[in-house]
């Protein structure tokens, strides 16, 4: 019986600051085991924390199993930590996105002593109450030296899922008073460059609005008003966010800032539903665009057309919603003409960003098969996984049609235009005027950017920054 569970979040590098909120996968495990009468502690290295505050922690808290979530960026980080751990001559356990996705391979690779797979909230509880290795769904273990490993987890049922109190950890650490929600799981779509079918599987599967509600109410009733729908696929069920609209009305929740900052698909999108979106308190929203050109959108199996994006964004600013977009650079069948097509829509409407991503071929998926069936890599993925993940400009493969040098003039116009839509985003809100003008300019135009970008990787001058803008937003009713 484990009666002490300590869970690792691992740093992650090439970062901005502190992170805005706790992590929401482990806040679901330590809920799940707190009502299951099982304590645990968290240690997050992206706070700054170290090897010390983890050793001083192990000998305060004294627990029975470790937890090490692993992220695919930067894996090797997660496995330097149960290196370390295993001084201490108690079971360690990994889960997360590159243990769902690998299995076996990231259990052998990290040296931990087990696995979790896919959704770990019922077999990691399972595990510490002793039901058998062989009967727990979503284990990775081991048998006379081999790794077994048993059928996934996947939970139908996510209203039997307790939500996250994060009791454990001090919310005044993090840089916003910001709450994530997950309402959904699971994708039934189909773009070739995305893992989370891997991770959380192809069948959708959503929280009722009554439970969403639960959630909200809890964090509204403590002071909180700000929530980060995390979901990828929040409007998948109408009927439902329209059912959980209508209890925020009833409960009269006022000064709320909601918002879908993994983004909404835009052909699920209308304008009664985004006009209801902004009526209840959601402020922002995003779209994936990914490529407005017709042709790669369907190479890359997005379902969806130029003309659904165009007209869902101009909905959502008609109706009020600060709009935000996700474009992938260098996707299968993209060239610098087409890349041009992405960079003219983004500048047509007044949206606030627009975010070029470096296109990264995660292991599992459609793309990374076909990156490494026809020889297109540059950099071999332990390598850009580990190392370089997020410097924006370094292209991970290339094409005929679009090189390695074209990939990173586009990743460098991509940036241009998201510091030029920043600017005239700053420029709007306050009022058009000549200081505005003036102070957007100097901002995002001059020398003073790299200064400021510098600055905010220092927490506390984060959490002022990020305080003073909650505070500006509020006073403008943005």
């Amino acid at each position: 019986m484990i009666k002490k569970v300590l869970f690792c979040i691992p740093p992650f590098p090439n970062r901005y600051g502190l992170p805005t909120h706790p992590h929401t996968g482990i806040g679901y495990l330590s809920q799940s085991l707190e009502v299951n009468g099982i304590e645990s502690r968290v240690v997050d290295f992206r706070l700054g924390n170290g090897y010390e505050i983890l050793r001083r922690t192990i000998e305060e808290f004294k627990p029975d199993l470790f937890g090490v979530t692993v992220m695919t960026y930067y894996h090797n980080l997660a496995y330097e930590i149960v290196g370390f751990l295993k001084q201490f001559d108690k079971p360690i356990a990994v889960g997360g996105p590159h243990v769902s996705t690998l299995k076996e391979v990231a259990v052998k690779e990290s040296g931990a002593d087990y696995g979790f797979m896919n959704e770990a909230e019922i077999s990691l509880v399972e595990f510490c109450k002793g039901k058998p290795l062989k009967q727990i769904d979503g284990l990775i273990y081991r048998q006379n030296k081999k790794l077994k490993i048993n059928q996934p987890m996947i939970i139908e049922e996510l209203d039997l899922i307790p939500f996250p109190k994060y009791k454990n950890v001090d919310m005044s650490q993090y840089t916003r008073k910001r709450v994530p929600i997950i309402s959904s799981r699971g994708c039934p779509y189909q773009c070739i460059f995305c893992p989370i079918s891997t991770v959380m599987g192809k069948r959708y599967r959503f929280r009722s609005a009554e439970n969403i509600f639960s959630e909200l109410k809890y964090w509204y009733d403590i002071g909180y008003r700000d929530f980060d729908f995390q979901d990828d696929n929040f409007t998948v069920n109408k009927e439902r966010v329209y059912r959980l609209f209508d209890l925020i009305e009833k409960a009269k929740m006022k000064d709320l800032f909601m918002q879908c900052g993994n983004g909404i698909r835009a052909d699920l999108s209308t304008e009664e539903l985004l006009k209801r979106m902004k009526d209840v308190g959601f402020k922002a929203i995003a779209f994936g665009v990914e490529t407005f050109d017709s042709e790669v959108l369907v190479r890359v199996k997005k379902g969806e057309t130029n003309k659904q994006i165009e007209k869902a964004v101009k909905m959502a600013l008609k109706v009020g919603l600060e709009v935000s977009l996700f474009f992938i650079v260098g996707l299968p069948g993209e060239t610098t003409k087409t890349f041009k097509k992405s960079i003219d829509f983004a500048l047509k409407y007044p949206i606030s960003t627009a975010t070029f991503y470096n296109l990264i071929p995660f292991p599992g998926t459609e793309l990374f098969k076909w990156v490494t069936d026809n020889g297109l890599f540059i950099l071999q993925p332990n390598n850009y996984l580990n190392t370089i993940a997020h410097l924006e400009f370094v292209p991970i493969f290339e094409t005929k049609d679009f090189t390695a040098e074209e990939r990173k003039k586009a990743l460098v116009l991509g940036s241009w235009v998201n510091m030029e839509l920043k600017r005239r985003d700053m420029t709007r809100k306050l009022g058009g005027l000549a200081i505005a003008f003036l102070l957007s300019w100097l901002i995002y135009k001059t020398f003073l950017t790299k200064v400021i970008f510098r600055m905010i990787k220092i927490g506390p001058i984060k959490r002022l920054i990020n305080f003073v803008l909650l505070k500006l937003k509020l006073r403008l009713n943005l």
